[in-house]
């Protein structure tokens, strides 16, 4: 399994602070990292063959990327200059992620090609009790107003 988070560092119009022109390099190298486990070799794994069979796992990829940008007036009472009250604060940021997990298993032999499914028990135990939860939870709520 390939799994990469990345998230790209805040970025103000402070002295010091990476500016507005290293957000956008920052933001493309990010995406980059990102997009970099959605290759073919990704998907499908580099075959494997042992006398006279051949094993691909075959993986599903998942991209999540967000982002975002702000920035405000100063509000300093106290400047003695109306350079330092102008002062705007500009801010930034995002972060992503993105995962292969196996899901089967391409098995070439010379009596045939076979998938064989890979089956994430966890995963079914979770979406099953999450939707057991709703339901009883909707059946509760159907309930309280059945009685109003």
């Amino acid at each position: 399994m390939r799994d990469a988070t990345i998230s790209t560092p805040n970025t103000s119009g402070t002295p010091g602070v990476k500016g507005e022109g290293s957000l956008s390099t920052s933001a493309f190298s990010t995406l980059d990292k990102l997009f970099s486990v959605a290759w073919p070799g990704a998907v499908y794994s580099t075959p494997i063959t042992a006398h006279d069979q051949t094993l691909i796992t075959a993986s599903e990829v998942t991209v999540g990327v967000g982002m975002g940008f702000g920035s405000s007036p100063s509000t300093r009472p106290d400047a003695s200059t109306s350079a330092e009250r102008s002062l705007t604060s500009k801010g930034g940021g995002g972060g992503g992620r993105s995962n292969a997990r196996p899901v089967a298993v391409i098995s070439i032999n010379p009596a045939g090609v076979r998938i064989q499914p890979i089956i994430d028990v966890n995963r079914l135990v979770v979406t099953a009790t999450s939707t057991l939860g709703i339901l009883l939870i909707l059946r509760a709520v159907r309930r309280l107003r059945a009685k109003s």
